[in-house]
């Protein structure tokens, strides 16, 4: 991440309390039913594409996706962080961050217990146990609408 100024970081965590999303999936891995896999998911949504096209220059990363069209609404636009880009983004944007500050937590606690991700070793269970944990408690957050 680019280093930002302390007044951006102020702006860009308003923003994302307004517009933005902590969240994690959890789905069956194919080759075992006893397998999980995780699937992170940091994004900013909005109709300004030149907001989130300044967020993402200043962050200096991101991908800028435009989202399926709705009939009757305007054209919207999703600022998508990839694994590697959402750890350092939600770190410098937590101080700031008042709705969505829990969700920031978790996340990245998450992130914290590594990825096995391409490799033929299993998380220990301890590892297992904490990230469904982790997914539950962020899951309930967001059905409350922070």
């Amino acid at each position: 991440m680019r280093p930002i100024t302390d007044e951006d970081a102020i702006w860009i965590a308003g923003f994302f309390d307004g517009e933005g999303h902590v969240g994690i999936t959890r789905t069956l891995g194919k080759k075992s039913h006893h397998s999980v896999i995780y699937g992170l998911k940091t994004t900013l949504t909005n109709t300004r594409l030149d907001i989130l096209d300044m967020i993402r220059k200043l962050i200096g990363m991101g991908t800028l996706y435009k989202k399926s069209p709705h009939e009757g609404w305007k054209q919207g636009w999703t600022l998508n962080l990839t694994r590697p880009e959402i750890e350092p983004f939600l770190k410098r944007i937590l101080p700031y961050l008042r709705l969505k500050k829990e969700q920031a937590k978790i996340m990245l606690e998450f992130l914290e217990t590594g990825c096995y991700t391409g490799t033929r070793e299993a998380p220990p269970s301890r590892i297992v146990a904490l990230r469904d944990i982790l997914y539950t408690e962020l899951s309930q957050l967001n059905k409350t609408g922070a």
